[in-house]
């Protein structure tokens, strides 16, 4: 994974006819300018799938740290690899060496052309290598989130980013992410939906359980036939003491202190 991706940058930069000295005179700063933006925008690309890819290893519960190991041992720039797993996206860098070398081949070009006309031809060189349009461009990109997020205040949410242990994306019959035309995973619809058909019946057993351990989810439990109940030993019935209005029976009364006989009131009203 992070050697394809070191691969892959390497093959946009050398895709793109920069370095060329063919066609440099009509090769305007303006059209190098739009072909490094292409370049950014397809390397921009390219990282924010190595970062859906990452986030889909932390929930194999790879944390960041191993992750970053990981990264490293397939030869990725540290740096690339910490902007990658804090989903911001590092802009890949034009060839200052290859420049130079191109201007420098012009230039051997132009002192030949003057030695046979007999006259100083100059080259202007910003307009070979535009380095200052280049930097202002890669400023731009730098740090730029795959999936900003911005605080709604009617919600008091944050909306946006992209987060796979929370949120169900749409895919396709092969299991592959389905994105938008800026390369954003589309949330299920149903999400919502789906989620509720996968809970209620939990949340409805668990009220169950609550309800009655043994009944059905409506609280209705099992028709089980109640043990005889005894005849009463009408010996304790007529034995039982009888309390009298003060809430004391008459040996309590007669052979209790006033002051055992507020403790036992109170007993009783408890």
């Amino acid at each position: 994974m992070a050697s394809n991706l070191n691969r892959i940058r390497r093959g946009i930069d050398e895709t793109e006819n920069f370095y060329t000295v063919e066609h440099w005179k009509t090769h305007t700063p303006g059209e190098m300018k739009d072909q490094y933006e292409k370049m950014l925008n397809e390397d921009f690309r390219i990282q924010k799938e190595m970062y859906i890819k990452l986030k889909d290893l932390q929930m194999l519960d790879l944390d960041e740290r191993t992750i970053k190991k990981l990264l490293a041992e397939y030869g990725l720039n540290p740096k690339l690899a910490r902007s990658l797993i804090k989903g911001e996206y590092t802009p890949i860098n034009f060839s200052k060496p290859r420049f130079e070398k191109k201007i420098k081949i012009i230039e051997n070009y132009l002192d030949k052309k003057s030695k046979e006309t007999n006259s100083y031809i100059d080259l202007d060189k910003e307009y070979v290598f535009p380095k200052r349009e280049f930097k202002d461009l890669k400023r731009e990109y730098d740090n730029k989130e795959f999936f900003p997020e911005t605080w709604d205040e009617e919600s008091k949410q944050w909306v946006g980013g992209y987060y796979p242990e929370r949120v169900e994306y749409l895919t396709d019959k092969k299991g592959n992410l389905v994105k938008d035309d800026d390369g954003n995973p589309i949330p299920d619809p149903n999400f919502s939906q789906k989620m509720l058909k996968k809970w209620v019946p939990r949340i409805k057993e668990g009220i169950k359980n609550i309800i009655n351990p043994l009944g059905d989810v409506m609280g209705k439990a099992p028709d089980v036939p109640l043990p005889q109940t005894p005849t009463p030993d009408q010996r304790l019935v007529a034995s039982a003491p009888q309390v009298d209005a003060t809430g004391l029976t008459r040996t309590e009364t007669a052979l209790l202190s006033p002051s055992e006989q507020a403790i036992r009131q109170g007993q009783r009203r408890v």
